[in-house]
């Protein structure tokens, strides 16, 4: 009787046990969804507020360029689609962009030849041998300056730049310091661009 009476409550105890770790797994697995809800929900909130960030950015950007162009903000309408087109289609920071835009207008290009010269400089972000698009654009700038280069052959220049880059052992970066540097000078002596990049990569 005894041992019948033990043998009932130890199996009692069992199924109290199976209960409470069936609770315990039920209560887990609620704390898990929850906390899997509370991970995306802030996900999406964070997602929404860098958006909205960045897209106040974006209109601070634009206005500047406006004001510098001298014009109103609906006839910068064709550089924003460009920006925005270039932004989706080669994914890259439209607010970056932008900001290329402004530098670009700064040294008196037209709204036309700033797209241009945009659309140009942003496929460099798709090359690995450009680190930095402003750094690039800030060499864009200069040849252009320097070496007379209008805005329409400067996707050409930098496609250049990428393939010495590509199969020597000099960077972008440095070709483009080079041009930054002594394009002026050497434009003066009567050599072009082509020229400068070629005697940089050799004496490297």
């Amino acid at each position: 009787k005894a041992t019948k009476e033990v043998e009932k409550n130890a199996r009692s105890a069992e199924t109290g046990a199976d209960r409470m770790g069936k609770a315990f797994g039920s209560a887990l697995k609620n704390v898990l969804r929850y906390d899997l809800a509370r991970r995306v929900f802030s996900a999406f909130t964070n997602t929404i507020e860098q958006g909205i960030q960045d897209a106040i950015k974006f209109e601070r950007e634009m206005v500047k360029i406006a004001q510098v162009s001298g014009v109103a903000m609906k006839e910068l309408k064709g550089l924003e689609r460009t920006v925005t087109n270039l932004a989706t289609s080669l994914g890259v920071s439209s607010a970056g962009l932008v900001k290329i835009g402004l530098i670009l207008k700064q040294t008196g290009l037209s709204i036309n030849d700033t797209r241009l010269a945009m659309e140009a400089l942003a496929k460099t972000e798709l090359a690995p041998t450009f680190d930095n698009i402003t750094n690039t654009a800030e060499t864009a700038v200069a040849a252009m300056r320097q070496f007379r280069i209008e805005a329409s052959q400067l996707e050409v220049l930098l496609s250049k730049i990428n393939t010495v880059a590509a199969n020597f052992a000099v960077e972008a970066s440095d070709i483009g310091v080079a041009i930054k540097r002594a394009g002026g000078a050497f434009k003066a002596a009567g050599g072009e661009v082509e020229e400068l990049i070629a005697l940089f990569t050799s004496v490297r």
